[in-house]
């Protein structure tokens, strides 16, 4: 059993031809640096791979950027030329958008999970991303999970209202101004509702699976609170039926039209 530490190079060059190792491999650059080609391995094997994609560092200093090595850099990170990458600016989703895109360029043809939380500082300014990378699903809703019970029940560490008033339109819909950078449990009610508006008794395990596919919302760790929104601020109907083709007890859900 290895316990020291070698360079992201060495251990890339290890996995390939080999099958049987599982790992967790955390890449944690100082700035926005990421060796793809070191990393393309560890996206092919079984493991899991959390990354550091320092975003502050492109929305602070790409438009100033003048040296080679700088520019080199960021060419390096985003796979781009350095002329497409400037009209990016401060656009954190373009940077955040452009990470993802590479990394399911290189996963390969089997189904792979990633998701991504912001972390702020206390002036609320975003530093960084935490890209979480697995084919196995199970890790994917732990990581979920464990990001919001972390941050208290919400998607980031933004320091934000959790509480936040909510209004109805002319036609009687609940709307609200969506903070995406820091959502609550109250936006992944409003999700299902979206997702499921109309429907009648919807087995719950329905319901949550379409939260273990989301790439933010956890399935687990915040079900009675979810439950608790849909049926307070939704006038969704929960109730247990007997299921027609097995002959057991159910809980459904119904959501309003």
């Amino acid at each position: 059993m290895f316990t020291g530490f070698i360079s992201i190079s060495t251990a890339s060059a290890q996995l390939y031809g080999t099958g049987h190792l599982h790992y967790f491999l955390l890449y944690d650059p100082y700035d926005a640096t990421i060796d793809w080609e070191a990393l393309l391995p560890f996206f092919q094997n079984w493991g899991e791979v959390m990354i550091n994609h320092m975003v502050s560092d492109p929305v602070r200093a790409i438009t100033s950027a003048k040296k080679k090595t700088t520019k080199a850099k960021y060419e390096n990170t985003y796979l781009e030329d350095f002329e497409k990458l400037v009209p990016y600016g401060s656009d954190k989703k373009a940077y955040e958008a452009r990470v993802e895109e590479i990394i399911n360029s290189l996963k390969g043809a089997r189904r792979y999970y990633v998701s991504a939380f912001p972390f702020y500082n206390t002036q609320n300014s975003l530093v960084y991303n935490l890209i979480h990378c697995t084919s196995n699903k199970e890790g994917f809703k732990l990581y979920k999970k464990s990001a919001w019970k972390v941050f208290g029940a919400q998607s980031s560490t933004k320091h934000s209202v959790e509480n936040r008033q909510l209004s109805f339109n002319l036609f009687g819909e609940i709307t609200e101004e969506e903070d995406e950078s820091c959502l609550h449990v109250i936006d992944i009610a409003k999700y299902l509702q979206r997702c499921l508006k109309g429907r009648k008794q919807v087995p719950l395990d329905e319901m949550w699976e379409l939260l273990d596919n989301h790439p933010i919302f956890p399935s687990e760790g915040f079900r009675n609170d979810i439950k608790s929104d849909l049926t307070g601020f939704f006038d969704a109907k929960i109730e247990q039926i007997v299921n027609p083709d097995t002959g057991k007890k159910e809980t459904v859900i119904s959501f309003s039209s």
